[in-house]
């Protein structure tokens, strides 16, 4: 149960999704509220509390989980203070870390407020020529081949438009895979979402593992898959 005294602010505050100028105006105004600020990754940190005029220490938390972060945390809310949290692109929580840090606001009683901003999976939701009411975003997949190839076969059966997440070092074989799991149906893969190499590549997906591959193999990435189309029987 949450504590009955009121606590500080936990504030999520979403970033840009790679060029500096996308990061919301609150958001950097929430930098400048905080008297603490944690940061998925050191470069993010650079980037936004330069954007917004300051100059700062940070905590780090992020999937690795780092020693001390929510123990600062607490100490800061239980003090009535305000704490800022922004991953390295796009809103905290989707696929990024940061529930764990919600999830000490409300055990204190501190109140939660959420920034929004870009998103990488409205953003290529944007750039579809096909129809995506109703999408399913399943974010990462599993990484073992295996599980990925099973999990693809379920979200097959859907018979949805898809989202779906994955680290540049297995772009490769996840390309593979959704290839052949989802066949015949047309996707969009974009790369790079706001940074200088930001690409929209559009094509039946059987084709997107070779025209990914002539292209820098570390770039960030997303894929948005269409729906079947229903067979001329209307099942």
């Amino acid at each position: 149960m949450p504590k009955p005294s009121a606590a500080g602010t936990l504030i999520m505050a979403a970033n840009g999704l790679g060029n500096p100028e996308d990061v919301p105006m609150r958001s950097l105004q929430a930098l400048r509220e905080a008297e603490l600020h944690i940061f998925e990754e050191d470069r993010a940190a650079r980037a936004a509390l330069k954007a917004a005029g300051l100059t700062r220490t940070w905590l780090r938390w992020s999937e690795q989980c780092e020693a001390g972060t929510l123990e600062a945390l607490s100490r800061c809310l239980e003090a009535g203070g305000t704490a800022v949290y922004m991953s390295s692109q796009g809103c905290p929580v989707l696929e990024d870390p940061g529930t764990a840090l919600v999830g000490v606001a409300v055990r204190l009683g501190a109140q939660v407020r959420s920034v929004g901003g870009p998103s990488s999976v409205t953003t290529i939701l944007g750039a579809c020529p096909f129809p995506v009411k109703g999408f399913v975003c399943e974010g990462l997949l599993p990484r073992e081949p295996a599980a990925r190839r099973r999990c693809l076969q379920d979200l097959a059966r859907l018979r949805r438009p898809l989202v779906l997440l994955e680290t540049p070092y297995r772009r490769d074989a996840f390309l593979a895979d959704c290839a052949k799991e989802l066949a015949g149906r047309e996707a969009v893969l974009a790369l790079d979402l706001g940074g200088p190499e930001e690409r929209f590549l559009l094509a039946h997906i059987e084709a997107l593992p070779a025209l990914a591959a002539i292209l820098t193999p570390k770039l960030n990435f997303l894929l948005a898959v269409a729906a079947p189309k229903a067979s001329k029987s209307g099942r």
